[in-house]
């Protein structure tokens, strides 16, 4: 089957696909760059949806090889590799990977939209040399739980600066907030830089439908990030998130519109939609 050529930045599936078209699957093939040197194209050879591989190909491994012998070939690699990379979110000494929102939501033990209305540093104990343990503590105005314990939730703690992994919020109470966290042992929610809370507005409109039972309907699913080439599935129950290498930010088409939802034949595959899915959807449904 022949490939067309894309630009990097072109989503797979356009966003304002025609409604209530199902998408069939054709034999799994792969995506490949074009070989260094050309115009940032991606060699596409794929169904009518996601592609479930990202490989180079021998003559793009070859070009590579001759581009890292010229000069300078240790400084080369260390920069691709800090280019492939960048994905990843770093603060200070804290660092986390990054999560598709599906992902943020399922690692999660509590899942809330609410408005922060007062910050104040607590100490919580002492380490085992007797310094006090200073966390943030924030009281929070609880709007709606979308995955938690029974009963509402009023305050969280998180680190006293980013460099402890904490999260700054603004707390005059006019911002809505979605917030992801775990409870402690003392059942009080604990947050850090590696949770997903951002505030409400910044949602796509499908975001906020899905936290809940859209996104908890996919938590037996695997998201697989795919920041670097070669990468690939190697089981059913995964779904592949190319947001990184075709658009080249986290924040792409699949993170905003898209969730990863077992089907009745126990496989997962890539949904997009306001209404729930049915059992037997085909891939990136759109109804």
């Amino acid at each position: 089957m022949g490939g067309a050529q894309i630009p990097i930045n072109t989503p797979l599936f356009h966003p304002h696909e025609e409604r209530g078209r199902e998408t069939r699957r054709q034999p799994d093939t792969a995506i490949t760059p074009a070989p260094l040197g050309s115009p940032p194209l991606f060699h596409l050879h794929r169904w009518e949806g996601f592609p479930r591989e990202v490989s180079l190909t021998p003559s793009d491994r070859n070009n590579m090889k001759m581009r890292m012998d010229t000069p300078f070939p240790l400084v080369r690699l260390i920069t691709l590799v800090l280019v492939l990379c960048g994905a990843a979110k770093f603060t200070g000494a804290c660092s986390c990977a990054p999560a598709h929102p599906q992902q943020a939501y399922c690692s999660a033990s509590v899942v809330i939209r609410a408005k922060v209305t007062r910050r104040a540093e607590v100490v919580t104990g002492s380490d085992d040399y007797g310094y006090q343990i200073k966390m943030i503590q924030y009281d929070i105005k609880q709007i709606k739980m979308f995955k938690g314990p029974d009963g509402g939730i009023d305050r969280l703690l998180t680190g006293p600066s980013s460099a402890l992994c904490g999260v700054d919020l603004e707390s005059d109470g006019k911002k809505d907030y979605l917030i992801t966290g775990n409870m402690d042992t003392n059942s009080t929610l604990r947050v850090n830089l590696c949770d997903l809370i951002v505030p409400w507005e910044s949602l796509s409109i499908t975001q906020r439908r899905s936290f809940g039972q859209r996104y908890e309907s996919g938590c037996d699913c695997r998201i697989i990030q795919c920041a670097m080439v070669p990468c690939s599935l190697s089981d059913p129950l995964e779904c592949l998130w190319t947001d990184w290498i075709v658009e080249g930010t986290v924040q792409g088409t699949q993170a905003q519109h898209y969730s990863c939802i077992q089907r009745s034949d126990g496989s997962c595959a890539w949904y997009r939609g306001a209404e729930p899915p049915k059992p037997d959807f085909m891939d990136i449904e759109d109804p």
